[in-house]
């Protein structure tokens, strides 16, 4: 079976475990259902690839709001709202103190705090600061969540390492809400999700796309849940379900509490989608991996390592003293609904620990049984491998002796797993092991009916020796069965086994004749056992318990029966009202009270109690007095009491007349006898009034270490898993960094190269000198000039040679550093002018580190105005320049020659003389006009326009500048620019046909930038679609999502081998979902086109509507199929183009095979010698005047001759002319 429910829903597990009646599911307080219901995100690293899948699939108009709770560095700032709105058309906002969610709606949490929600309302607190902390928790929001919005909640954990979230989906979990998991494939780190996914809390695991559509259908699912809520009677939902679920398991949950099976049910018709038990009870008869599914939400195997601290240390104790008292024989241990093992093995290293170490601890001195009816749960148990964080809770000095370290967790070592055995077994219907020195079923029973409970604590005490102990869960007990038990501890939940108890047997049957044919020598041998035992001192004690009275009962300190000597059926009261309980409350009144008071008052004090005299009988002639005398058993807490009820005859009890000697001694006795009660009785009172009082201050105090307990080992718990978390954390980052250093490392290097080769080729001296003159790096250039010898050795700059002309440039390197700022410097040497820059430079930090020093020769004037006038003569460019009063400067041949003028002619004329010959206006002015007054700065020139010609263009840039003296010039640069026009203009008028013959044709078009990805659809495509432009933005992976799920994998594959290099054109024809949600067949290609860098630089397609196209095949074979199977042939005549056709069941019918030519011809043949005239009138008929017929040939075929029916309609066009025929064949 399972060991419990998550920590953090403890205490309402237990409370609801502890109840004895059948009841159903207590009502929760639950949220208004009008206000949105909040959607919990968890991720870490590789988390927001995951949370941009996700949120592009959110759906809209569900009534949700989803809050983002990202791990990220609290020094970091994020730019998830950002990137996560690029990918939704839901609202992304940054959640903020005191937000109320609103529906669609994504909130991110902010870094530097953590986030909860508290009645419908955000709120932001402080996140723990402790290092290895997750920051924001994902855990503290989810449970949040789940206490605030109970079964309206949700969890979905993303990508990370670690585990948080793993105890936020186990709080939602038991909440009723739902829980989501990515599963590990698309998952960048699995960690989170799949510590979620361990814990058997997560009821879906999807990739991030699939969990928004799955979204959807959960929660447009209206539920009904009231049937599952009545009585579990025969018939009911519940009943049928749990029958399902025991014909494929073989294991009968009916007895469990109807609470438990209800909630469990329940979350699996919420995590399905589904809203009614009868529509969840078929889907279970249909697929039996729900019935899997739900059998393992019932179990719940989640358990830790020394669960319940203090309980374990109790134990510890005792275990030792089993191991002190144990005789020759192997000490036998049962661990019953161990789950994963990590109980059964906390208790194996206790054992091993007692009997001095793990080499003790072999099987002839050791037998431990783990049974569990999970068996998935019982094979990770027997591996003995579990993560690093199953250690949380382990001492350390247990840790590193009775685990090994590996990559990925740790195990068990050989000589704890070598003493267990794990073995699938029912605790409820299997037959029990015995002779037990130790039975651990930890909250297992608080899952049980009371009818289960007492089975099954039957079945344990039938399985224990005489002095073994039982350990139950801190939200047990054995209530219901004192007459069983005792407690063997008042700091745990141990119990033993009542020494002076009958043997209390178990129900058999549910076990097999085989089952007990096996087990009778076993149990045999086990009563021969206990006899020899224990016969002599039970034979000796019944003796003396005989000789006190002829009746008696033996009394556990809770007042049950333990046993019963003699015949005390007078004294007891079996009427309508009484509980029956074998227990003192079933005496008769005045005998209850005072056996309550007198068993009180001798187990206080040790020693005999007598009560007062009683008459029963008509006649009152018999006299009773009760007699309680303790009893200690073999253990201290063993406490037991002997009420003995005495019989005697009564003496004369007629009082004395009035004046009789004696009168005053007989009242005098009985004011004794009434004394002596009252005694009793206030003693009896104050005992009980001391112990009630005790009791209350134990109970209080207890309820408060309890509570302090539970807060330090949830604390404990979370800041050792924190820890690890931020260990994992650091250990990436550490990666990280190392491999950034690494990248930076090789960067450094490649810009080391570069500078090399820089400063080796620059084609000018340069020197690059530190914040003392010393140069570190220099040009080749430099190097020759200044005679500097290589490698450099870091020499001063005073130290070089410098040629002659050059000024002190350590004086100009002094300066720049000193101001902080650019010094130029004009100089001639040798006869060529120079122009030196020296700059310094700083650091990333703002500190000054250095400067360059730059040499670069400048021409002189004259070789300026000659290169200019060169390049202005001789390009194959439009240049124009003039002055501020409109003087040609100067102007290019190819202009001059454009514009139908003499260059030398206009050169110091006005500019409208350069434009003389052109007479095309620009937006309605003069060009010449245009140019003087700058009335735009770029524009189309028009150029000289030859007679009978179109006019020729230039593309042309206006810009000015002034000279060293002040003179303003105005230069006019462009090329000519006609051929270009006209290739665009009959590029444009192409792309226009092109469109119009497309459209009118009903095929789209598509293309695709493969370097960007952007895409554009013709308005075709979005009519296909049933999409408006300016709804939606295309995009090219996410088309996929609009074919039928059974082609999305071929139109992916079609496209990556289109978007190859010099892929063939790829053709296909599949299903699309229309916005309407039914589907059309369309017909597409995807082929590449190369860019002007050469390769495939875009994709383009085609996109047709061949919906109509399909159906016409698709009934076109089915009127075929229909034609077989009736007979019946089709054939049809085209009389325009004179095309035949017959079906393949007309070839049939006439005889002919199907390689002959159809037609008027071809039958004729066939037809008997008689009916030929006949039938070519009524052939000519129906094409002349487009009459049809209705007529029986015989036709005469190679074996012979058979009668064939022909009937025949025509087509006829607006004039009356026949233009089709066509009908129907049949033999007869």
């Amino acid at each position: 079976m399972t060991d419990d429910s998550t920590p953090p829903q403890a205490d309402t597990a237990e409370k609801e475990a502890q109840d004895e009646e059948v009841l159903a599911p207590r009502p929760e307080p639950q949220p208004d259902l009008e206000l949105p219901r909040i959607i919990g995100i968890g991720s870490s690293a590789g988390g927001l690839e995951a949370i941009r899948e996700l949120v592009a699939n959110l759906p809209r108009d569900v009534n949700c709001a989803y809050v983002v709770v990202q791990h990220m560095s609290p020094q970091h700032k994020s730019l998830m709202t950002t990137l996560i709105s690029s990918e939704t058309t839901l609202s992304v906002v940054d959640a903020g103190d005191g937000v109320k969610p609103q529906p669609n709606t994504v909130y991110v949490t902010p870094p530097r705090t953590d986030i909860i929600i508290e009645n419908g309302v955000l709120k932001m607190v402080e996140y723990d600061h402790e290092p290895g902390k997750p920051k924001p928790s994902v855990n503290r929001f989810l449970i949040s969540l789940a206490e605030d919005q109970g079964s309206r909640s949700m969890g979905i954990i993303l990508s990370g390492t670690g585990s948080d979230g793993a105890y936020g989906v186990q709080a939602i979990r038991e909440a009723g809400g739902i829980t989501i998991a990515q599963d590990d494939v698309s998952a960048k780190y699995d960690g989170m999700a799949n510590a979620a996914i361990e814990t058997g809390c997560v009821d879906l695991v999807l990739r991030p796309s699939e969990i928004g559509i799955h979204l959807l259908k959960i929660l447009d699912t209206a539920r009904d849940f009231e049937q599952f809520r009545a009585d579990g009677e025969r018939g009911s939902p519940i009943s049928e379900i749990l029958q399902i679920v025991l014909a494929r398991t073989r294991v009968d949950f009916r007895d469990y509490k109807p609470s438990t099976v209800q909630r469990r049910i329940e979350r699996r018709l919420t995590a399905l989608g589904i809203s009614t038990p009868e529509e969840y009870i078929e889907y279970s008869r249909n697929e039996p991996r729900e019935v899997d599914a739900l059998f393992k939400d019932l179990l719940i195997s989640v358990t830790r390592f020394f669960r319940d601290k203090s309980e374990f240390e109790a134990l510890e104790e005792q275990i030792h003293h089993l191991v002190e008292s144990r005789s020759d024989r192997p000490l036998r241990v049962w661990v019953a609904g161990c789950a994963t093992g990590e109980e059964v093995y906390s208790i194996a290293m206790l054992l091993a620990e007692a009997m001095g170490g793990p080499a003790e601890l072999v099987r002839s001195k050791t037998q431990i049984f783990a049974t569990d009816i999970d068996r998935e749960a019982l094979q990770i148990g027997r591996k003995g491998y579990y993560p690093h964080g199953a250690l949380y809770d382990v001492p350390k000095a247990l840790a590193e002796k009775y685990f090994i370290h590996q990559e990925n967790g740790v195990r068990v070592i050989e000589a704890l797993r070598s003493v267990i055995l794990f073995s699938d077994h029912n605790l409820c219907q299997d037959p029990p092991f015995l002779n037990m020195d130790l039975i651990c079923c930890r909250n297992l029973l608080i899952y049980f009916g009371a009818k289960l409970q007492s089975k099954v604590l039957a079945r344990l005490h039938y399985a224990m020796n005489s002095s073994a102990l039982l350990f139950v869960g801190t939200a047990e007990a054995v209530t219901g069965a004192d007459q069983l038990f005792a407690p063997a501890s008042d700091k745990a939940h141990i119990y033993g086994k009542r020494a002076l108890t009958a043997k209390a047997g178990y129900q058999r049957g549910a076990l097999s004749a085989s089952s007990w044919t096996q087990r009778r020598k076993e149990r045999e041998d086990r009563e021969r056992n206990d006899s020899k035992n224990e016969g002599g001192d039970r034979a000796m004690f019944d003796m003396l318990a005989r000789s006190l009275g002829d009746n008696a009962i033996l009394v556990s300190n809770e007042f049950s029966f333990l046993r019963i000597y003699g015949d005390i059926s007078p004294y007891i009261d079996m009427s309508e009202g009484n509980v029956l309980n074998m227990q003192l409350s079933l005496l008769k009144s005045p005998y209850r009270e005072e056996a309550r008071s007198l068993v009180t008052l001798a187990l206080k004090h040790g020693r005999r109690r007598i009560g007062g005299r009683h008459y029963t009988g008509e006649k009152t002639d018999t006299e009773v007095r009760l007699e309680a005398l303790p009893v200690r058993g073999q253990e201290d807490q063993d406490h037991m009491a002997i009420l003995v009820i005495n019989e005697t005859p009564a003496a004369n009890r007629e009082m004395p007349q009035s004046g009789d000697d004696d009168a005053s001694d007989l009242s005098g006795e009985h004011l004794r006898e009434l004394d002596l009660e009252l005694a009793n009785a206030r003693e009896a009172l104050q005992q009980t009034i001391e112990e009630l009082e005790t009791s209350n201050e134990e109970l209080q105090a207890l309820n408060e270490e309890l509570q302090s307990t539970n807060e330090e080992l949830q604390a404990t718990n979370e800041e050792l898993e924190t820890s690890n978390e931020e260990l994992q954390s650091t250990n990436e980052e550490l990666i990280t960094v190392n491999e950034e250093m690494q990248v930076n490392s090789s960067e450094l290097m490649a810009l080391n190269a570069k500078l090399g080769s820089v400063l080796g080729n620059v084609p000018m001296p340069l020197l690059v000198l530190d914040t003392a003159l010393q140069i570190s790096s220099a040009s080749h250039d430099a190097v020759e000039i200044f005679n500097i010898s290589t490698p450099l050795k870091l020499p001063h700059l005073s130290q070089i040679n410098l040629p002659q002309g050059f000024p002190k440039i350590v004086e100009v390197a002094n300066r720049a550093l000193q101001y902080g700022e650019l010094i130029t410097i004009d100089f001639e040497s040798q006869g060529h002018l120079f122009n030196l820059q020296c700059a310094p430079f700083t650091g990333e930090a703002g500190q000054l580190i250095g400067a360059t020093m730059v040499f670069m020769e400048t021409p002189s004037a004259r070789n300026i105005e000659e290169d200019e006038q060169l390049v202005v003569r001789n390009a194959p460019l439009h240049f124009l320049q003039f002055d501020e009063e409109g003087t040609v400067e100067a102007i290019s041949e190819q202009t001059a020659e454009a514009l139908g003028v003499v260059a030398e002619q206009i050169r110091g004329g006005p500019v409208a003389a350069a434009f003389r010959n052109t007479d095309i206006k620009v937006r309605g002015h003069d060009v010449s006009e245009i140019l003087l007054k700058g009335l735009d700065s770029s524009l189309l020139m028009p150029m000289v326009r030859a007679p009978g010609s179109k006019p020729r263009w230039a593309s042309v840039q206006r810009f000015s500048y002034t000279s060293e003296d002040g003179k303003v010039s105005t230069v006019i640069a462009g090329s000519d620019v006609t051929e270009v026009l006209d290739s665009k203009a009959h590029g444009e008028q192409l792309n226009d046909d092109l469109v119009t013959t497309l459209d009118t044709s009903g095929v789209g078009y598509w293309t695709a930038d493969m370097k960007t990805e952007e895409v554009a659809w013709s308005d075709r495509v979005y009519k296909i679609h049933g999409l408006s432009p300016d709804a939606y933005t295309p995009d090219l992976r996410r088309a996929i999502d609009f074919y039928h799920p059974q082609d999305r994998a071929d139109v992916r594959a079609k496209l990556d081998a289109a978007m190859k290099s010099n892929a063939p054109s790829q053709a296909f024809r599949k299903r699309i979902f229309h916005t309407d949600g039914r589907l059309r067949w369309i017909e597409g290609t995807i082929s590449t086109r190369a860019g002007l860098e050469g390769g495939s630089s875009y994709l383009i397609g085609t996109f047709r509507d061949v919906s109509d196209e399909v159906l016409t095949e698709a009934r076109f074979e089915q009127m075929q199929k229909l034609n077989v199977k009736s007979g019946m042939g089709f054939m049809s005549y085209d009389v325009l183009t004179q095309h035949a056709f017959w079906c393949p069941t007309a070839y049939s019918v006439l005889g002919f095979s199907p390689d002959q030519k159809p037609g008027y011809d071809t039958l004729v043949v066939r037809l008997h010698p008689d009916d030929i005239e006949a039938f070519t009138k009524l052939h000519r008929d129906a094409l002349t005047s487009g009459a049809g017929f209705d007529t029986t040939v015989r036709v005469v075929g190679p074996s012979e001759e058979f009668r064939v029916n022909i009937i025949v309609d025509t087509t006829l066009d607006q004039t009356g002319n026949c233009t089709h025929y066509y009908g129907t064949v049949k033999r007869v």
